[in-house]
């Protein structure tokens, strides 16, 4: 699932033509790509009932919520 669609960039900067759709989905890849290659994380709906386990790998992948490295990420 896409965090934002060509279509939400066109609306929110208020496009109306189609001459600039393919460079708007590029650029929403391109978004999701730097947000989950920055996080480390990929932020996807899961589905209703659907139960999701995160589990650290070491300390500084979060292992504490009040660690101070996973409030600053």
């Amino acid at each position: 699932m896409a965090y934002i669609t060509a279509t939400d960039l066109k609306n929110y900067m208020k496009i109306s033509g189609n001459s600039d759709d393919t460079q708007l989905a590029l650029f929403a890849d391109r978004a999701q790509h730097v947000v989950e290659t920055y996080t480390h994380r990929v932020f996807e709906w899961a589905g209703a009932g659907t139960v999701k386990k995160f589990t650290p790998t070491s300390y500084l992948d979060g292992g504490d919520l009040l660690d101070i490295y996973t409030l600053l990420s």
